[in-house]
């Protein structure tokens, strides 16, 4: 199962906007719920992001270039969050 998945210009832009108006930074978070339910990729989000928010009803987090991924703790998201961009 892929964890975590680029996400659209569109969410991206979202996601640049929202992290402008509040740090971002749950890494610990994200950590965390992934030990319970993927473990092996708990150490892909502390080598792998810089940052993690919380929006619309999932995580998100930022790599080195400054790209945000979706990552999939297994909830039902809609079909926009999950599309990869081109």
């Amino acid at each position: 199962m892929k964890v975590f998945n680029l996400v659209a210009d569109e969410v991206q832009q979202t996601l640049d906007c929202l992290t402008e108006q509040a740090a971002a930074g749950s890494i610990a978070q994200v950590v965390e719920l992934l030990g319970n339910k993927e473990p092996h990729h708990s150490d892909d989000v502390k080598s792998s992001f810089l940052s993690c928010t919380w929006w619309d009803g999932d995580y998100y987090c930022q790599d080195e270039n400054w790209r945000w991924h979706f990552v999939d703790l297994g909830s039902t998201s809609s079909s926009i969050k999950t599309q990869v961009a081109q």
